[in-house]
């Protein structure tokens, strides 16, 4: 089916997303997009709640190509169990507002969530789309881990390689995916993870969180939980020998749920010192570039090794000393970086951390040979945007 004739060459990005990688997504394109002047060609319909997420150049757009989605439609959203439901009634939205704002082209942030959605196939507007696949299939193929999983992803994926009004795949940091997968669509493409390298903040970190001279700081930082390995962090820290624990303290920088709180004021109780500080709130751009920039060691514990993660992506672009899981995304991505110290279990992580004690200036040493410039210039925000405003894509 062809696109109706009296559309206008319009785009359109309706998000009802607002956490994770959403926000720095959104942020990186409209700050681009509002740089070059460009701030009408693409519609953006966001959830109500990245109003308070949105840096100051983004929201100069509002009123003008933004605009937000309310409580009640986001809310109906959420309620839905299914996935399959989620994405028939956001694709019905996105279709709403597609012919409302008469674009010929939709934008997804993630392909994944309506790949299998009949809507794609059957809705009575249709209209052409690109966006990001993220976890890609590929490295479930590479390490053989065959099974339902691997089957459901490369199913979507060839889906929407077979559909005619898809004009581009962007598979998430992953190249040799991108090349393997382009024998069933050259639609297929890569897209690096992009890295905003912002000016830090005048924070002091060791006057901040009064550290003693000499110690080596440890630092964990994102939304922290479950889901960034934070419980078992805590673990390996509890387990420490108390000449290590003198060494180091943790930094965990982020938004802690109460039982996490909770069982940091336990550990500190124990050993008798603040071991790990906290700070529980929204962190800024310029503070979190503050914390990296100071900080001597990241701590990585991500469970979700398939996909990429953005914390990763600026200690590359920063050349610091990195401990991370051993597997899939993450080894990949530091097989040839000296300054990454690996694990595999809880055994591992003590002793990674033990290491980064031990051997700081070695690894430092190792990470600053590291060639920052062509990783920032591969993953920066303008290759980012361009990729997905490709005139061979949307035009």
């Amino acid at each position: 089916m062809n696109v109706e004739p009296d559309y206008l060459c319009k785009m359109i990005l309706v998000e009802f997303h607002s956490r994770g990688h959403y926000p720095e997504y959104i942020n990186n394109i409209l700050e681009d997009r509002a740089a070059g002047g460009d701030g009408t060609s693409c519609v953006f319909y966001l959830s109500y709640k990245m109003q308070g997420l949105l840096s100051a150049t983004s929201m100069s757009l509002v009123g003008k190509s933004v605009h937000f989605v309310g409580p009640d439609i986001i809310a109906r959203y959420e309620a839905i169990s299914s996935v399959r439901g989620k994405a028939d009634y956001y694709l019905e939205y996105v279709q709403e507002m597609a012919l409302y704002e008469r674009a010929n082209h939709v934008i997804f942030l993630c392909l994944n969530a309506v790949a299998r959605s009949r809507r794609l196939w059957l809705g009575a507007k249709r209209f052409r789309f690109s966006g990001i696949f993220l976890q890609s299939p590929y490295r479930l193929r590479v390490s053989r881990s065959w099974g339902l999983r691997l089957f459901r992803r490369e199913f979507a994926l060839w889906l929407l390689a077979k559909n005619r009004l898809c004009k581009s795949i962007l598979l998430l940091n992953d190249d040799e995916g991108a090349c393997y997968y382009q024998k069933w669509s050259k639609k297929i493409r890569y897209l690096a993870d992009p890295v905003r390298i912002c000016e830090p903040s005048q924070l002091s970190v060791r006057e901040y969180h009064a550290l003693p001279e000499r110690i080596v700081t440890f630092l964990h930082i994102g939304v922290l939980g479950r889901y960034k390995g934070t419980d078992l962090v805590l673990d390996v820290i509890q387990g420490l020998e108390a000449s290590v624990m003198q060494k180091a303290r943790f930094l965990f920088i982020g938004r802690l749920d109460a039982e996490l709180q909770r069982q940091v004021c336990l550990l500190n109780k124990k050993v008798g010192f603040d071991l790990v500080l906290t700070r529980s709130e929204f962190i800024t751009d310029a503070d979190f570039s503050a914390y990296m920039q100071q900080a001597d060691v990241l701590l990585v514990a991500n469970r979700n090794v398939e996909s990429s993660s953005g914390i990763l992506n600026h200690c590359l672009a920063r050349c610091k000393v990195v401990i991370a899981p051993n597997a899939m995304y993450y080894s990949e991505r530091l097989s040839s970086y000296g300054g990454a110290l690996l694990f595999s279990d809880e055994v591992q992580l003590a002793r990674c951390i033990e290491k980064a004690l031990g051997g700081g200036s070695e690894y430092k040493a190792r990470a600053s040979a590291f060639d920052s410039k062509v990783f920032r210039e591969e993953y920066s925000v303008l290759r980012f945007v361009e990729t997905i405003f490709n005139e061979d894509i949307v035009g």
